[in-house]
């Protein structure tokens, strides 16, 4: 038994060790090597969970969590890390259980009243989303669920958190309901053929007909990214005590951790990062790294990102905001909050939280310039020409605002302006877009310059084709339009943005108005009609 125990107290410090020296896959051995021969020791499995929850593991994590709980279900800081790995997976239903569970153990434990406000955001729980980032005193948070309330529902939740505020009743012990499935999503896809003219009235060189791209399929992209600030984690030192504190994860802006006085035998880390989810609702998410048991101790190693935080500000400072007003933020927030990581990520575009396009080039990149208020690496630029049959045609794509074929390795971020950015990932698809709609595309995706029949090369319209992704800037979100039957649609030629499926464009003139009439362009046949007012794009071509 001794040998057994020396085993492991062997293998959690130097799983310690390695872990505060940020070598996460030796560490994660040393646990389990600790866990072979204590499989149900809560400090083990807490450290493990924490490394596999460090290298974003998060399907290894989960099993070590239920573990926990399930050999202390009434531990509120297991359940809370529970919830913390579902929300990582994307689970918010679960989340939200499991949440809730620890709110009700420990209702005094303010950040879980956060993460459960954004479980419900992102389960689609507005208005207890609301009330909960209210009762956090996350009022930036709460001020975003509230576009999706009505009036009254909105006075309704303000009144009931003044109400238990002024009972003497803490606004984190005000009841939450139980929850609901998250919502679930749906994909269509589809493929199809249409007709494009190219130049000088031609057929593409693949035919009269081409597939309809699977929109379904396009990546979601996030409307807003926040690093938080992080600490490190205590960890066991040579006597196995949780005492040392880990190095900060690269790329990370570090401020003093706020100590909280012990209260029982577990480790807390506040959250590590905010994200923002892209569905309906624009709310901001708070992860945390989890908790980490301890034998001796309870320690706060890092804090959230608090913007405009009134109530705890109140308490604070006794001083006062009014009702939708917001009081200073600290500096290291103002900053972390506006972060554009360039070289951060691995996809060839990204859009940030502000809705900068990042452009990555390692090797070549086909992208305009205008807009760009960044650059870095070694980057080479020309001028690409409209391209039909796979030969120049020695017309500038993009007129009077180029595309350039970027080389080397570096990147571009550029500002959307008074507009907005998209990026699509197409996988073996064909999509037709309004040439000034296309603001980048990568090197793979099989292109080609063509026009709406009938407008004699007034109406740009390139095809793309293949694998890869391609960027967009419009004034406005493009809408689409279903086409089907024998129903015939008719677009204001300054509107059509493009087209996918077997749908057949021509700019055709109104009878009724004469010569002095605006065209416009009549779609008909099978698939999706996409929408979007072309007055003030970047480029004039098209």
């Amino acid at each position: 038994m001794q040998a057994n125990a020396e085993t492991f107290e062997r293998h959690l410090i130097a799983g310690g060790e390695l872990l505060r020296d940020s070598k996460i896959d030796a560490a994660c051995r040393e646990f389990e090597a600790a866990l072979a021969v204590k499989p149900d020791d809560p400090k083990a499995l807490g450290l493990l969970g924490l490394a596999n929850f460090r290298r974003s593991n998060f399907d290894e994590a989960l099993p070590v969590y239920e573990k926990l709980v399930d050999l202390s279900p009434n531990d509120a800081s297991f359940r809370l890390n529970l919830g913390l790995v579902h929300l990582k997976l994307g689970d918010a239903s679960k989340a939200i259980v499991e949440l809730s569970a620890s709110r009700k153990l420990d209702p005094g434990q303010n950040r879980t009243v956060s993460y459960l406000g954004l479980a419900l955001a992102r389960g689609g729980e507005y208005a207890r989303a609301f009330e909960a980032f209210l009762q956090a005193g996350e009022s930036d948070l709460a001020h975003e669920m509230e576009q999706h309330l009505s009036d009254e529902e909105k006075q309704a939740i303000i009144d009931r958190v003044r109400m238990a505020k002024a009972s003497g009743e803490s606004k984190n012990n005000i009841a939450v309901a139980e929850v609901s499935a998250a919502v679930a999503e749906a994909e269509s896809d589809a493929e199809a053929d249409a007709d494009v003219e190219t130049d000088a009235g031609e057929d593409s060189s693949d035919g009269d007909s081409f597939d309809e791209i699977d929109a379904g399929e396009l990546d979601e992209i996030l409307d807003e990214k926040m690093d938080a600030l992080e600490d490190g984690e205590p960890l066991p030192d040579d006597d196995g005590e949780a005492e040392a504190q880990a190095e900060p994860e690269p790329d990370t802006v570090v401020v003093d951790p706020e100590d909280i006085a012990d209260q029982s035998d577990e480790v807390v880390a506040e959250p590590d990062e905010v994200v923002t989810e892209p569905e309906q609702v624009v709310a901001k998410q708070v992860v945390a790294e989890p908790a980490v048991p301890s034998k001796t101790s309870r320690s706060e190693v890092s804090r959230i990102i608090k913007m405009a935080a009134v109530s705890n500000a109140a308490e604070r400072d006794a001083a006062r905001t009014a009702v939708g007003h917001t009081p200073p933020v600290a500096l290291s927030a103002y900053a972390t909050d506006r972060l554009v990581r360039p070289e951060d990520g691995d996809h060839t575009f990204e859009i940030s939280g502000d809705g900068l396009l990042i452009v990555r080039c390692e090797g070549h990149v086909m992208s305009r310039t205008s807009g760009v208020v960044v650059s870095g690496g070694d980057l080479a630029y020309e001028p690409v020409e409209r391209r039909v049959r796979a030969r120049n045609t020695g017309e500038i794509f993009g007129g009077d605002q180029p595309l350039f074929e970027v080389s080397g390795v570096g990147y571009l971020v550029a500002s959307p302006g008074e507009g907005e950015f998209a990026a699509l990932a197409m996988d073996d698809d064909i999509l037709y877009l309004r040439e000034s709609l296309v603001f980048a595309f990568e090197e793979g995706v099989s292109w080609e310059s063509g026009h709406v029949p009938g407008s004699d090369g007034a109406i740009n319209v390139v095809q793309f084709r293949g694998d890869g992704a391609v960027a967009i800037h419009s004034d406005e979100p493009l809408v689409s339009v279903k086409l089907g039957g024998e129903r015939v649609l008719y677009v204001d030629q300054d509107v059509l943005a493009g087209w996918i499926g077997r749908v057949i464009p021509r700019l055709v003139q109104p009878v009724a108005g004469g010569a002095q009439s605006t065209p416009f362009v009549e779609c008909s046949g099978e698939g999706i009609v996409l929408l979007g007012p072309e007055r003030g794009n970047r480029s004039v071509a098209g």
